[in-house]
């Protein structure tokens, strides 16, 4: 990380700057939406900047799930004319893509899915927002003819036994999951979590699991850990086939 010298943070909201006047800002990286930065004071802090409304759905989400400690808490929410600032408590740990991690590939894998099944285990009732799932079916239902007749047809079947039945993350990859000492920590980048279909999230991790290791060999270990009796083939075939054709 480095020290961001060209953000003024006299610019930030009061309700932001309360937080972040006299502190270290140090840049973690650029998403193709926002900007992240550790902001170092007398407590770690992270604050996240995107385009107004953008970190909507994350806040209504980090408060749905506080007391759950499967994610961070919302220190200061804010918005001006142009963007959205999310001030959060700071996760200890490094995240799942960290070479630490990466480097014993079947303890990684358990990680994910015991993980996973511990968010798609939580309470469901009054979840604000919406995630990935029936949503998503009825995208895809426009995008059908473009594809061939036997993976349209599968598609259309398929897409019939989605539910929405779990609090998912919604854009998972393992650097959204953060372990410390090898246990969950929680999870970030929650901006598209919400109510949907667990299948939606379990596919992702698959996904970027073999992409991260450069192998499909920990795949049977990630849905050991997550229990095969929570999954249903068929609708993970689904969300597999999404996948697989740029949905």
């Amino acid at each position: 990380m480095k020290l961001y010298s060209n953000l003024d943070p006299s610019t930030f909201p009061d309700s932001i700057r309360l937080y972040t006047n006299n502190c270290r800002l140090y840049d973690t990286g650029v998403t193709s939406r926002f900007r992240t930065f550790l902001v170092e004071g007398d407590q770690p802090l992270y604050l996240k900047i995107g385009g107004r409304g953008s970190l909507s759905q994350e806040k209504q989400m980090l408060s749905f799930l506080r007391g759950t400690k499967v994610c961070a808490s919302v220190v200061s929410f804010a918005q001006d004319s142009g963007f959205d600032y999310l001030l959060t408590s700071a996760l200890p740990g490094e995240n799942g893509a960290s070479s630490l991690h990466l480097h014993s590939p079947k303890h990684l894998a358990a990680l994910v899915g015991e993980s996973l099944h511990r968010l798609h285990s939580l309470p469901t009732g009054g979840c604000p927002c919406k995630g990935p799932g029936q949503s998503l079916v009825e995208q895809a239902k426009g995008r059908l003819p473009g594809l061939d007749a036997h993976t349209a047809k599968r598609l259309e079947i398929l897409g019939q036994l989605v539910v929405d039945d779990s609090v998912v993350h919604g854009d998972f990859h393992l650097s959204d999951l953060v372990l410390n000492n090898w246990r969950l920590s929680g999870f970030t980048g929650l901006s598209h979590s919400g109510l949907g279909d667990r299948h939606y999230d379990i596919s992702r991790a698959l996904n970027d699991l073999s992409r991260q290791l450069g192998s499909d060999q920990y795949q049977d270990v990630m849905l050991d850990a997550y229990g095969r009796e929570f999954i249903d083939p068929a609708r993970l075939e689904y969300f597999n086939l999404l996948l697989q054709h740029g949905f």
